[in-house]
Parts: C-alpha cells; sequence; structure tokens
C-alpha cells in the first residue's frame, strides 16, 4: 500500500510540473543545459549535452510545418509557443506522465535548426532527449 501511495504522489507531481523558467530565445540562442545529463543541446560546446544541429531549409512560409509533420513519430506532445524562428513543443512520456521540453530554433542565414531538449524533472532521463534529438533529425532527413 506504501508503494502505490508513493507511485501516485510521483505520478501527480510529474503531470504538475509547471514550466520551467529560462525557456525561450537568450541572446539569440536556446537556454543552456542544467548541470544535470537530461538535457542535450546544438549550443552547448563539446561533451555530454552536445548534439549537432540539423542542416535543413525549412520553408520561408510556415517554416515548423515539416517538423510538426513528424512530432507525432517522436511521442505525445503539445505544441506551446510558436514564432516566425522558434517553436516549443512538450512531449509527455506513456508511462509516469513526465514532460520534457523541445525547443527549436532555426537560423535562416545559416539553414540550421538549433535545439534542446531537456526533462523537467529528476537527474538521469536514460538518453531520451538525446535520442529525440537524433531521431528528429533522422525524420527529417527522410521528409525532404
Amino acid at each position: 500500500m506504501h508503494r502505490i501511495w508513493l507511485l501516485s504522489i510521483g505520478l501527480l507531481a510529474a503531470c504538475a510540473t509547471p514550466r520551467p523558467d529560462g525557456l525561450g530565445i537568450q541572446d539569440g540562442k536556446l537556454a543552456p543545459c542544467p548541470d544535470k545529463p537530461n538535457c542535450v543541446s546544438s549550443f552547448a560546446p563539446p561533451g555530454e549535452h552536445r548534439v549537432e544541429p540539423i542542416a535543413i531549409a525549412l520553408p520561408s512560409e510556415e517554416p515548423f510545418a515539416p517538423v510538426k509533420a513528424v512530432l507525432g513519430q517522436l511521442g505525445q506532445h503539445e505544441l506551446g509557443e510558436e514564432g516566425p524562428d522558434y517553436l516549443h513543443v512538450v512531449f509527455t512520456s506513456r508511462v509516469f506522465r513526465f514532460k520534457d521540453d523541445l525547443e527549436l530554433l532555426y537560423d535562416r542565414d545559416a539553414g540550421l535548426l538549433h535545439l534542446r531538449s531537456a526533462s523537467r524533472l529528476g537527474h538521469s532521463d536514460l538518453g531520451v532527449n538525446r535520442k529525440r534529438a537524433e531521431s528528429l533529425a533522422q525524420l527529417l532527413e527522410k521528409h525532404r
């Protein structure tokens, strides 16, 4: 009975996790990753947090249309804030309902889609955010 109670409290906490402060564009970049292995970013220096930006030419009208077309293949998600060069997406895990934030920043001049994917809770994500970033790159490559 004690385990069920703890699991229930954990699930409620995961579902109620608010959007973290500091998301969005800051000085032309996405926020740095915290000092935990549950975040990856194309703006991170070489090391455990680094992923490469995605080289892609997105359409000038509705630039995130190709991204939105493949998001469902990455998991359950909700679209968040969107601007001309910025998109925020919240992914929710199936079992424990943990939330992860995927942010995309498109550099039109360089033809690069920068990204940051981070878990809202916990220390380790068991590589989920890195896998999401790599899967997005593969899906966009196929979608071209």
